[in-house]
Order: C-alpha cells, then sequence, then structure tokens
C-alpha cells in the first residue's frame, strides 16, 4: 500500500513540473516590465519550438521578447498511432513576425496528409503560423485553409 501511494505522489509531482515551466527570458539585458515585453507562447501539443533569433530554447511554453523583428524555427508534432505518442515532423520551418510591447503570441503548427499509421510524410503539407492572441491577426506564417 505504500509503494501505491509514493507512486501516486511520484506521479503527481511529475505532472506538476512539466506544467509549471516559468517563462523564459528570451533577449538579454535587465528584466523588463510586462508592458514592454512581447510574450510568445508555444501550442507544444501540436508544435516543437527549435529556436527563436538563432539561439535553442526548449522545454519551456512562454517566452518573453523585446519588441521588434524575430525568428522562430519550430517542427510540427505529428501523432503516429504505431508509436503511441507524438513525433517531430522531419521538415522544421522559419517563422518571421515582429513583436509588439505588451501583446502575447501563439506559435502553432498543422499538419495534413500524412499516413498516421506508416509515418509517411512524402505527401505532407505542413503549415506554422504566428497568431497575436490581442488582435487574432495571423502576425507570421500561414494557416492552413479551411475546406
Amino acid at each position: 500500500m505504500k509503494n501505491i501511494y509514493l507512486l501516486a505522489l511520484g506521479a503527481l509531482l511529475l505532472i506538476s513540473g512539466c506544467s509549471s515551466k516559468p517563462p523564459i527570458k528570451a533577449y538579454s539585458g535587465p528584466i523588463l516590465p510586462v508592458s514592454k515585453i512581447a510574450k510568445l507562447v508555444i501550442d507544444y501539443k501540436n508544435v516543437w519550438l527549435e529556436s527563436i533569433d538563432g539561439k535553442d530554447w526548449k522545454f519551456s511554453r512562454e517566452f518573453h521578447l523585446i519588441p521588434g523583428k524575430h525568428s522562430v524555427i519550430a517542427a510540427a508534432r505529428v501523432y503516429m498511432f504505431w508509436s503511441k505518442g507524438h513525433l517531430k515532423a522531419q521538415r522544421p520551418s522559419r517563422i518571421k513576425f515582429i513583436a509588439k510591447a505588451g501583446h502575447t503570441y501563439e506559435l502553432s503548427a498543422d499538419v495534413t496528409n500524412v499516413d498516421h499509421v506508416s509515418g509517411k510524410q512524402y505527401k505532407a503539407k505542413f503549415h506554422y503560423w504566428i497568431t497575436d492572441k490581442e488582435t487574432g491577426e495571423v502576425v507570421g506564417g500561414r494557416k492552413p485553409d479551411v475546406q
């Protein structure tokens, strides 16, 4: 019985540790007030972040950026039935956008035409985009066409 409690406690600690990572300051210099930075939030259920402005940044859901031009490299996550989980797509893409102070942006991805059983991506179409959460406008990349 004691082992079950320890196992449950360990699972809770693991889950809480994975979901509560603090934002990463992805700029040099002193910490700026929230009104003077932009936030980039990653939709990790669909996309892997490779880098921001040429620097590797991984394993966080939120990044604080200075306003201005930014370049993000991301790869879509593709669910494969045989692997019982997500696999990173083989075609990372660069998305450029201009961040405004006080705004929050979300990086998203979508993949179509993937054989989810075999994992073959030869006909896959990869879409990456960044949305300004305040305005709803796509400010970088391109959303997939609605069919």
